[in-house]
């Protein structure tokens, strides 16, 4: 120890008393007395560090044991084991199921394997094994809490006279219902299906799919289960769990249609039209050497697709780039988004004409159309949880309505969950951050799992759904026509209110705000003003590069610092990033533009 080698009591008695070695010359009492009275200090000294040793297993041991729980198995009980892996010690996989044949106390077990092998294992490394009975599982369409599922879709036969008669017409004046009705009949086989409706067996839907020529028997080696969704009327739907196979699945990172320059480019139109495509998977036929992979086994027999399967980890993918190429030539006035198609026209003469081509391209590809949840020539429709139209787009009533109905989270998790709705509304709430500030608080780190939820929670909470409730309606931007930016700085965040011109009104297109970081705040005023301006530029560019934009800021120096050459490192490069936009910096007073000056103000 320290370099010297410690020796014992004993053995330094026995040095004194061989001569080898002397005892301190400052020791008054004997050599038993120094060496006995060393020895119950050593005792001592052990004894405390025992306690103190105890006392921090027992705390270690409460923190990291807080969440455990107590596993015993009954002999002859079937288990699963980690245990390495026969080909490789270092990698271990869940292996059985075995038998529990001997209990050790007071964590340990012996389980038989299937090959005769008994292995001594730690209950840590223990599951309980559940056998699967049947190759068909059930679920309930109604248990909405626990997430979507893609069931097989089902087609009802509807007839061709009654075929104007399901849906509501009633926005049309009579010779627009008449015209409508006729191009809908004109195509008629887009929206009746050969399919009849499932029964409430599984092997009448494995006939059906077998008559339309979708799957075919199988001798894959691998075979996925089936669930079944037991929906309210009786009948059921046929599920595969592709859980499996999803996970060892190379991701399809094709881009999916972006949700706001959909609403943007539909909602300008004055007429629009949403289709829902009903078995649209079913369109597209799988690969040859990729069939076996969609094999399921239902108690009959086993199958697999010939088409594109719903449940599969990239169908979603697969499906928008096929409608995507498919739509291509008519993206001026068709937009899909998966199976959702919008056709949208400036008025009705040209609606119609648009509504022909693009049903005569879907018939073209054999698609087909749910009636059902179809809109026909509308001023306003729902589409993406927002309804637009009309050069307008606001929150869709329903799902603001939901959300108004929520409780009061409990968790952090439900917060989040909650939070995360609402956030997709934000651009039409001004003041959302400083809104949800007090919510946000109670997802950090050092708050418990169980929230303390306290009366300001519950006002912010219920300021949070009226805010969602009011929500004014934002215009959609016209390209042709010059934009207005105000922005604004405050010491902790940016803001900024983006709107168009018509005629002596000003109509806001969007809402934007930002905290700044630590380093940010310390800036000086007018760096932060001019960082609020290159900010939202940035921030609004998909809609204002290229036009005119008259940008107002409550800072009066800046209009004056793009005409000539700022000192400040910053501020030059501030002045650099602004000349590839057609831009005007005007002054205008904090006062007279509460919006984005109380956007800024974030707590």
């Amino acid at each position: 120890m320290y370099g010297r080698e410690a020796r014992g009591l004993l053995a330094i008695l026995k040095s004194s008393w061989a001569g080898e070695g002397h005892l301190p010359t400052n020791v008054t009492p004997s050599a038993v007395d120094y060496l006995q009275e060393m020895k119950i200090k050593m005792e001592k000294a052990a004894e405390k560090a025992s306690l103190v040793a105890a006392d921090k297993q027992k705390s270690y041991s409460e923190y990291f044991n807080k969440r455990s729980s107590v596993r015993a198995y009954n002999i002859g009980e079937q288990v699963v084991l980690l245990i390495p892996d026969s080909s490789n010690k270092l990698y271990a996989r869940w292996t059985g199921p075995g038998e529990i044949v001997e209990h050790h106390p007071p964590h340990s077990y012996k389980v038989r394997l299937a090959d005769g092998t008994v292995r001594h294992v730690h209950v840590n490394k223990i599951r309980k094994y559940h056998p699967r009975f049947l190759a068909v599982g059930v679920i309930f369409e109604e248990d909405h809490d626990f997430g979507e599922i893609n069931p097989t879709p089902n087609t009802s036969d509807v007839d061709s006279r009654e075929l104007c008669e399901k849906i509501n017409l009633n926005h049309l004046s009579d010779e627009q219902r008449n015209n409508l009705c006729g191009l809908l009949l004109r195509r008629n086989e887009l929206f009746t299906g050969k399919m009849k409706v499932a029964k409430d067996k599984v092997d009448e839907q494995i006939d059906e799919l077998l008559a339309l020529d979708l799957i075919e028997k199988s001798d894959a080696e691998i075979a996925y289960p089936i669930v079944c969704v037991n929906k309210k009327d009786g009948s059921i739907r046929l599920c595969v769990d592709y859980r499996a196979l999803n996970a060892v699945t190379v991701s399809d990172d094709f881009p999916m249609e972006e949700a706001v320059d959909l609403i943007q480019s539909i909602g300008k139109a004055n007429v629009i039209t949403t289709l829902d495509l009903l078995k649209g998977y079913w369109a597209i036929p799988m690969d040859l050497e990729c069939k076996e992979l969609t094999s399921f086994k239902t108690h009959r027999q086993q199958y697999q697709f010939k088409v594109m399967s719903f449940g599969l980890k990239n169908a979603s993918a697969t499906f928008q780039r096929v409608i995507n190429r498919a739509l291509s030539q008519y993206r001026n006035f068709s937009r899909a988004y998966i199976d959702d198609i919008a056709v949208y026209s400036e008025n009705w003469e040209e609606h119609m004409i648009h509504l022909e081509t693009i049903l005569c391209k879907l018939r073209e590809l054999n698609f087909a159309v749910n009636l059902k949840k179809c809109s026909f020539e509308r001023p306003h429709v729902k589409y993406l949880g927002h309804v637009i139209g009309s050069g307008r787009h606001q929150p869709d009533p329903d799902k603001t309505n939901t959300i108004v109905n929520l409780p009061e989270p409990k968790t952090k998790k439900e917060l989040r969950s909650v939070l995360g709705l609402c956030n997709y509304y934000r651009e039409y709430i001004p003041s959302y951050s400083e809104i949800v500030y007090p919510l946000t608080g109670l997802t950090k780190k050092k708050v418990p799992d169980n929230i303390p939820w306290t009366k300001e929670h519950d006002l912010t909470f219920d300021r949070l759904k009226r805010a969602l409730v009011e929500a004014p309606s934002l215009y959609t931007p016209r390209p042709d026509q010059p934009f207005i930016v105000h922005s604004d700085a405050s010491q902790i965040g940016v803001a900024a209110c983006l709107s168009q011109r018509a005629g002596e009104k000003c109509c806001p297109i969007a809402y934007a705000s930002q905290k700044l970081t630590r380093c940010q705040q310390s800036w000086s005023t007018i760096e932060r003003e001019a960082f609020a301006i290159v900010w939202c530029l940035k921030k609004f560019e998909v809609w204002v590069y290229g036009s005119e934009i008259e940008f107002y800021t409550d800072h009066n120096p800046l209009p004056f610092l793009t005409k000539g050459a700022p000192q400040s490192a910053r501020l030059q490069r501030w002045a650099f990033a602004l000349q590839r936009y057609n831009i005007t910096i005007k002054h205008f007073p904090g006062a007279k533009m509460p919006h984005a000056d109380a956007l800024s103000r974030l707590v």
